[in-house]
């Protein structure tokens, strides 16, 4: 699943037969990647 600045996120599950649990775990990831500011440049020490 891509980000909003070129990563990826990977689901791997226990059980890759829980379809339910792994849609629940990409939404959140989802929520999350809407949520982070991206950094741009760098932060002085």
């Amino acid at each position: 699943m891509p980000t909003a600045d070129g990563g990826l996120h990977a689901v791997i599950a226990d059980n890759p037969s829980d379809r339910e649990q792994i849609e629940r775990i990409r939404q959140h990831l989802q929520e999350e990647a809407r949520t982070v500011v991206p950094i741009v440049g760098s932060v002085p020490p």
